[in-house]
């Protein structure tokens, strides 16, 4: 798959994805964000990075993005109204909660 084609699909699949996760993703007192999608280079993964705040409610929010990943799945078919879409895929991404650790280090010194 070209990589133009790539860094299309990714971006629409980020965007939907971001909805889904709005919309139907229910665990009490947590908010998660997608913040990175990487496509195989064949394009038959996709790798969904996940922010997850606050960081102790990252295992719940995983579990369920794993069990609504099939629901996620199908809805990206209809949604884009493509005959293949990738599978895909969630893990967490540390980068934010990371970030935010350093800048609160700096700001109470």
């Amino acid at each position: 798959m070209p990589a133009f084609h790539r860094e299309k699909l990714a971006s629409l699949i980020r965007s939907e994805v971001s909805l889904m996760i709005a919309r139907e993703l229910d665990v009490d007192g947590a908010l998660a964000t997608v913040t990175d999608v990487e496509l195989s280079a064949t394009g038959a993964t996709a790798l969904i990075g996940v922010s997850v705040m606050p960081s102790s409610k990252k295992d719940a929010v995983l579990a369920a993005l794993a069990f609504k990943r099939r629901d996620f799945q199908h809805t990206l078919i209809k949604r884009l109204k493509m005959r293949h879409i990738p599978s895909i895929r969630f893990c967490l991404d540390e980068g934010l909660s990371a970030s935010a650790a350093i800048e609160k280090h700096f700001l109470n010194q």
